[in-house]
């Protein structure tokens, strides 16, 4: 599996949505999830998590999740924006990062996952 001995941090607010992305990393073979609900929790763990990969929700309670965009751009951390809008809806700053738009399938995390890792 293509996400053995990878960690995914997941920041997300919607419980019900970073459970399914639980679940679906898990299937994908990621046995190491991290889920933070807000920007100041992720920007927390990442004072005490590596993560390879990140899936940022774009919109965290009503906050941009953008602050926390900005760290894992500066410390080289690769990451993928979840949003209800496709890269259009970005900043012209970071419409060129991988969006995967809700609501996605299975595949279709793969597929935006192995775009953030290329």
């Amino acid at each position: 599996m293509f996400l053995a001995n990878k960690c995914v941090l997941v920041v997300e607010d919607d419980y019900l949505i970073s459970g399914l992305l639980e679940d679906m990393l898990g299937d994908l073979g990621c046995t190491h999830v991290v889920v933070r609900p807000s920007v100041e929790a992720a920007v927390d763990a990442l004072t005490s998590e590596s993560p390879d990969v990140v899936i940022l929700d774009l919109n965290l309670n009503g906050r941009s999740s953008l602050p926390v965009a900005e760290i894992l751009r500066q410390r080289k951390i690769r990451f993928a924006f979840a949003s209800g809008y496709d890269a259009a809806a970005l900043p012209p700053e970071w419409r060129a990062e991988v969006v995967i738009q809700k609501p996605f399938t299975q595949n279709e995390l793969k597929q935006k996952i192995l775009q953030a890792l290329a």
